[in-house]
């Protein structure tokens, strides 16, 4: 048996990483359980990291049945009406809920069945769940506007090594390769599972997508070009923000070419920030727009010369320093939790705290960046003190 349906939690809490999207779910599914109808869910992110495992999830925790559907069923006017009845208040044989699954639909749906999609999503009395990659094309526009779209993002690969650990050991297999494969995963725990199986570490063609997609904007000729190349990538947009961000420096050679290349992706962040404030997807399209087809026509003229392009420095930074930040967190969560205040209060009490490690249950980690922490926010204090005394 593959070791991805052998190993496949029953429940959301047994999933691994993304600990705020599965609180989000199960916050909706207990609304359900109460009557309390929601919209549809939207489940978005990159492969491989529980999406559609989450569904299954919550349909054997909530003794939902599981009704999986796809785009053939919304060709015609009868699948249609059958898909409209089994979502409607009607119960399921046994009295319980129904889940309605709609797996990868940004790839799997075109325009006329997004239409009939719409009519499912607006008219339906039970639960649906819907997955995909990327939510942010133009024929996805009407199902975003009926959905609460929770963001799902790659398992870090601690958290990936210490799975495959676990399974190695259950499995009676040779944990050598666990180091390398929770690395080469890139976050995809499902292609863990597989290599872990197989023994060989699959390549990922991630990076040079982003590669080819960065090359593709910066040497565009045209605005739809710029704005194509960012469609037809793989590569997540906050990714390619930042492969864009880092690259208009070494494509652009002249200093007024750089300054307007920079300026558009500045406008592009400021949209960036009004969706994350005021959850508005619309502005989504001025955003890529500005990144990709507003820094392609920064240049005075098209470039034809070889570029190396860098991976972003800015994600080399925070990979670096993924394991101390995912240490803060797990101790805020910890704080949290006897505090009853929030995660970001919680880290930032860290600071300010004078003991109490063994009342919030820390490890012996998360003791030594309490200490590491208070030492920083009492440094300047210090200075001040004795520039003060003198």
């Amino acid at each position: 048996m593959l070791y991805t349906i052998k190993h496949a939690p029953k429940k959301i809490e047994g999933m691994i990483g993304n600990e705020e999207a599965k609180l989000a779910i199960l916050t909706w599914a207990r609304e359900w359980e109460r009557n309390n109808s929601g919209k549809p869910l939207l489940l978005h992110g990159p492969t491989g990291v529980g999406k559609t495992l989450a569904a299954y999830c919550l349909a054997s925790e909530f003794d939902w049945q599981m009704v999986e559907t796809n785009a053939s069923n919304l060709r015609d006017k009868e699948s249609v009406q059958k898909l409209l009845g089994l979502s409607s208040g009607s119960m399921s044989l046994f009295g319980g809920k129904r889940l309605i699954l709609f797996d990868e639909v940004d790839s799997a749906f075109d325009r006329g069945e997004v239409a009939e999609l719409t009519k499912v999503l607006k008219e339906s009395r039970q639960p649906i769940v819907l997955t995909a990659n990327d939510i942010w094309g133009q024929k996805f526009a009407p199902i975003r506007v009926l959905c609460a779209p929770i963001q799902f993002r790659a398992v870090n690969s601690r958290s990936v090594k210490n799975y495959l650990s676990r399974i190695a050991s259950e499995e009676k297999i040779g944990d050598g390769l666990v180091e390398q494969i929770g690395e080469n995963a890139g976050g995809d725990l499902r292609r863990a599972l597989i290599d872990l199986q197989s023994g060989m570490i699959s390549l990922t063609d991630k990076k040079i997508d982003s590669f080819k997609t960065v090359a593709s904007i910066l040497k565009a000729k045209s605005f739809a070009d710029a704005k194509r190349a960012a469609d037809e990538s793989q590569t997540d947009f906050d990714m390619l923000y930042w492969w864009i961000e880092e690259n208009i420096p070494v494509e652009f050679e002249k200093h007024a070419e750089v300054a307007k290349a920079l300026d558009y992706l500045s406008k592009a962040d400021v949209f960036l920030g009004r969706i994350r404030r005021r959850q508005n997807y619309r502005y989504f399209k001025y955003a890529i727009a500005l990144a990709t087809a507003g820094v392609s026509s920064a240049k005075d003229g098209r470039y034809s010369k070889f570029v190396k392009y860098n991976f972003p420095s800015y994600i080399k930074k925070l990979s670096s320093t993924k394991a101390s930040r995912a240490l803060v967190k797990e101790a805020g969560k910890k704080i949290r939790a006897k505090l009853h205040c929030s995660i970001p209060q919680a880290i930032e009490s860290i600071k300010t705290i004078g003991g109490g490690q063994e009342y919030f249950g820390l490890s012996d980690e998360e003791r030594i960046l309490f200490y590491k922490k208070r030492e920083r926010k009492e440094k300047p204090l210090a200075k001040a003190t004795i520039l003060a005394s003198n």
